[in-house]
């Protein structure tokens, strides 16, 4: 197959990682050549690298060897379609509007900071539906729609990522995955700030 020309465009977005995750592990797709099917394609290693149109062209590719995206357990009730990459998907239109004053409390919105630790801890994770996040933030985390609208929402879903990340990476890679190296960068971010200290 011919390799696609790189050109300059957005980077993939975190539903696009999400689906090409879940075709890898669908259609049985090792590291090596999953890697090897990326840097033939596009010269690079890691999906993360790749551009939104890079990733169609993969995502098409796969389908075609069979994969399919599950589809949701339930239909969403917004009529809009929203991807983890994008902030809104935790985040009402009205983010920055103050609002809380009513009844005399201020509170505090979640920041853009705080809502792109939750995307990326978000990506690091191999969700079995493409609206796994929201599902998780609504269902485990009771967060009402799977939104992010409060600094408290916030801490409450990166803490509950957090932990979702490491159980994932144990089952995956097995308790000593801390000690082991990984190409995907914010992985290794993450163990660089997470790792308990008889890892470090």
């Amino acid at each position: 197959m011919r390799p696609y020309r790189k050109h300059e465009s957005n980077p993939l977005t975190a539903a696009q990682r999400t689906i090409i995750k879940m075709a890898q592990q669908e259609l049985g797709i090792s590291d090596d050549d999953y890697r090897s099917m990326l840097e033939e394609r596009y010269g690079v290693r890691s999906c993360t690298s790749l551009t939104v149109k890079q990733a169609e062209y993969f995502i098409d590719e796969l389908g075609r060897k069979g994969f399919t995206v599950k589809a949701k357990p339930k239909p969403a009730k917004r009529t809009a379609s929203k991807t983890q990459a994008d902030a809104k998907t935790f985040l009402p239109r009205d983010r920055y509007r103050k609002h809380g004053r009513g009844n005399g409390k201020i509170i505090t919105l979640a920041t853009p900071q705080e809502i792109e630790k939750i995307n990326k801890l978000a990506a690091l994770i191999t969700w079995k539906f493409e609206n796994g996040v929201t599902l998780f933030l609504e269902k485990r985390m009771g967060l009402k729609e799977g939104k992010v609208r409060t600094s408290v929402d916030a801490e409450k879903a990166i803490e509950g990522l957090k932990s979702y990340v490491k159980s994932d990476m144990k089952r995956k890679h097995g308790e000593d995955w801390w000690l082991k190296r990984f190409e995907d960068p914010e992985v290794m971010r993450f163990i660089a700030e997470h790792a308990p200290a008889e890892y470090r």
